[in-house]
């Protein structure tokens, strides 16, 4: 074998060719999905389902503003990505409270409503 330029044998001490280096690890937030939403919903119709859990952002089309919007005269705002996760935490919880609410009778009291958020949101904390 000749000597390389830096002072050893080239092709390695083994004379054959190096293997290349493994590729760098993939960062994990590029591996897990960012959450989505249960349904698609604008910011304004979320902040309203923490008061009305039967709320559901209706939109004619997806480029159009949706019904809440349009009525209320404000811009539909799409919820900002940092925040989809607590998003979906909240659709799940107001599922929750509405599948309950469906049981009581269509006429239950609004203690009995109050009682019934105020349980669901001590379980989740």
């Amino acid at each position: 074998m000749a000597p390389s330029r830096r002072g050893g044998l080239a092709g390695g001490a083994r004379g054959g060719k190096t293997a290349p280096p493994p590729p760098p690890p993939v960062p994990e937030r590029l591996v897990v999905p960012p959450p989505a939403l249960l349904r698609p919903s604008c910011l304004r119709c979320l902040k309203h389902l923490g008061t009305d859990p039967s709320c559901v952002c209706v939109r004619p089309a997806p480029e159009r503003k949706c019904e809440r919007c349009v009525r209320s005269k404000k811009p539909c705002v799409p919820v900002p990505r940092p925040f989809i996760a607590r998003a979906r935490a909240l659709q799940e919880r107001a599922d929750v409270i509405a599948a309950r609410i469906a049981v009581l009778a269509p006429g239950a009291s609004a203690a009995a409503w109050d009682r019934l958020k105020e349980k669901v949101g001590r379980k989740a904390k």
